[in-house]
């Protein structure tokens, strides 16, 4: 694999800034590092950091990459990459934008933040101080026992949701024509996504997401996060106001709000057995959207950004309520710890996963027989182990 690497460059003398190409053939690496480096951009974006832990071996910088690409006829082993918000200065060390800026301008006080950083979140991070907090703080939070169980209620959920296969697989719509279809992981990972996802977001709920919030912001004392939280409760309440789309955010809107869609679908697919205003509810939506999977992907969508924010107040807490339990010896009054793949849970294999595996190391047995019968054949055991495999499913 032939690896190029565009960098941003800054002359801390001049002033100037440019950009650099590296190049990278893994062919010349020990099998160990090529396949390390090799499955790192398999696995990650054209655009992570992780490729940085391997800066030191792209030492060989181009003059053109035109030249270079059309110097080799077989694109198909070429990888372009780059890194968001990654710079180098005349040394070959990195550098920060914000550095950049203060170099540039003579301002030694400028800040530039991360592309998407919301008001609030450069508040948080950047800008507003911690409250001065009294001595032992913790003896001046006063939970009640319901408030406890709220907070742990939607900790416990929230880490389950964090842990959901379809909340770190979103789906994707593809399109051909004039035909759309929707493609996900398998469906029983939506529906276990779909039962944690509605204990925050239902209003009923002991521990759902605005209970949650009012309870923190209520009692704890840093009024930096404590803001931040409220910001993030009123932009929550927002988008589910807010006319559903496509991708939220994305024009036109539908005639419908984000909750509107959302209910639809826990209403009529995945909770309660349909009321028939519900499921006229659902049909009307279909007929203005005019694809099932499109409004199944934007309904997906909807509460994916909801669980986003379902994320970003479980990293508050996760800190914050364990240490409040653990300074004042108070407990939930039911047993909380997430309900995950631990001890002898998630490792038995079901029945179809166990005639595979069975299937395979006896196809890798006859495999080796026939091979071994044929004289062994130098590089054929692969084909004779599929060819064993093909042999026995019949």
């Amino acid at each position: 694999m032939e690896v190029l690497w565009k960098i941003e460059r800054f002359n801390r003398s001049t002033k100037e800034r440019s950009e650099k190409w590296l190049r990278l053939d893994t062919a010349t690496l020990d099998a160990v590092l090529r396949h390390k480096v090799e499955w790192c951009l398999e696995r990650h974006s054209i655009f992570s950091r992780d490729i940085l832990r391997y800066r030191c071996l792209f030492q060989h910088a181009i003059e053109s990459v035109q030249e270079s690409w059309e110097a080799d006829g077989s694109h198909d082993r070429w990888r372009l990459i780059a890194v968001h918000d990654y710079a180098e200065d005349d040394e070959d060390k990195e550098i920060s934008f914000t550095e950049i800026a203060r170099i540039v301008t003579g301002e030694p006080d400028i800040l530039l933040v991360p592309p998407g950083m919301r008001p609030h979140d450069m508040q948080l991070h950047y800008l507003a101080s911690n409250t001065p907090l009294p001595p032992n703080p913790l003896d001046h939070i006063h939970l009640t026992q319901q408030e406890i169980d709220t907070l742990a209620y939607y900790l416990r959920d929230a880490t389950e949701l964090k842990e959901e296969h379809f909340f770190r697989n979103p789906p994707s719509l593809h399109a051909q024509g004039n035909q759309q279809w929707l493609e996900t992981i398998p469906v029983e990972n939506i529906r276990s996504f779909v039962i944690v996802f509605r204990k925050m977001y239902m209003d009923g709920e002991p521990g759902n997401y605005v209970k949650a919030c009012d309870v923190y912001v209520r009692h704890f004392l840093n009024k930096r996060v404590t803001d931040w939280v409220s910001a993030e409760r009123r932009l929550y309440e927002d988008f589910l106001s807010k006319q559903a789309s496509f991708f939220p955010g994305m024009n036109p809107p539908y005639s419908f709000t984000n909750k509107c869609l959302i209910d639809a679908f826990l209403y009529t697919k995945f909770i309660h057995q349909p009321q028939e205003r519900r499921i006229r509810q659902f049909h009307g939506f279909l007929q203005e959207v005019g694809n099932a999977d499109r409004l199944e992907f934007a309904c997906y969508n909807a509460m994916l950004e909801l669980g986003r924010y379902y994320s970003r107040l479980q990293w508050v807490l996760s800190s914050e309520l364990p240490a409040y339990l653990n300074h004042t010896g108070a407990r939930p009054s039911f047993d909380s710890p997430p309900f995950v793949n631990a001890g002898g849970r998630g490792s038995r294999l079901t029945k179809e996963e166990l005639e595979a595996k069975q299937l395979h190391e006896r196809a890798e047995r006859l495999g080796y027989e026939l091979w071994t019968k044929e004289g062994k054949p130098e590089g054929d055991l692969p084909a004779y182990v599929a060819r064993a495999e093909s042999l026995l499913r019949d």
